[in-house]
């Protein structure tokens, strides 16, 4: 003789699970038995469900984590390449300014040489000048 080949066992259950299996029995017009199994199933798929719902989740929060670093490294890429260009403008410009300070202490020293030169010319004039009269 077979019993549908379920086991029969005695379970002891809270008092307050013991309500919410006759509360459910009530609703559902199942017998305790029924009821029972069906919140054990019930709550398995759940389990389930929420398992598969935090996978998503992590995969989810892994794929922002992922967007979230690219982005980073585009920006930092793009304040490498500024700082890069301001780099050169700040090395152009102080070559220019270099540039500049040299050939001015080039056209100084060039006056000055034409300044002296003059003077010495000026000096000899006067001496021939002078020898003259």
């Amino acid at each position: 003789m077979e019993h549908d080949n379920k086991i029969k066992k005695t379970v002891r259950l809270e008092p307050s699970i013991y309500e919410a299996v006759e509360g459910y029995r009530g609703a559902t017009r199942d017998n305790f038995t029924g009821a029972f199994e069906s919140l054990i199933l019930k709550g398995l798929e759940n389990v389930n469900t929420t398992q598969m719902i935090s996978k998503v989740i992590k995969d989810e929060l892994k794929n922002i984590r992922q967007d979230q670093q690219k982005n980073t490294d585009r920006i930092i890429s793009v304040l490498m390449g500024i700082t890069r260009f301001i780099g050169r403008i700040y090395a152009h410009t102080f070559l220019t300014v270099e540039e500049v300070k040299h050939k001015n202490k080039e056209e100084i020293k060039e006056f000055e040489k034409f300044g002296i030169t003059k003077s010495i010319e000026e000096l000899r004039s006067k001496e021939e000048v002078k020898d003259n009269e």
